[in-house]
């Protein structure tokens, strides 16, 4: 018997999958992550209520990706920096990053409507991202 290995995103998989018979089939989940290094110290007072939402879809307001950080989520402490850890990413959609810097402050897009193949090559040379 021959082992068919699959590599698939979640979306590919709620969309389902046409498997051949007679077959083993092994189905590897590819997940996407994107970390992100901002000019922010987490450790300023000002930046403590600062909220960073990454938004994935169509459509900033109705997206079907959603996840929401603070300074608080730092990767690495100590330094001047906020580094965040985006998780679960569907490599089918645009992203939007929101920065909302609390009380005070207006809220703005970092980046709009960039593809994941837009932003993956930047991240991997430059940030670091995980597949």
């Amino acid at each position: 018997m021959t082992d068919q290995i699959h590599h698939v995103t979640a979306a590919q998989l709620r969309k389902g999958l046409t498997l051949s018979t007679g077959r083993r089939h092994i189905i590897r989940l590819v997940t996407y992550k994107l970390r992100i290094r901002l000019p922010i110290n987490p450790d300023d007072a000002k930046s403590l209520d600062d909220r960073f939402t990454l938004k994935g879809g169509q459509d900033p307001e109705s997206p079907t990706y959603s996840q929401t950080k603070s300074t608080q989520d730092d990767l690495i402490p100590g330094d001047s920096c906020t580094d965040l850890l985006f998780t679960n990413l569907d490599p089918d959609v645009d992203y939007w990053l929101e920065i909302d810097p609390g009380r005070g402050g207006t809220k703005y897009f970092a980046f709009e409507a960039l593809p994941w193949s837009k932003i993956e090559p930047i991240a991997s040379s430059r940030i670091g991202t995980e597949k």
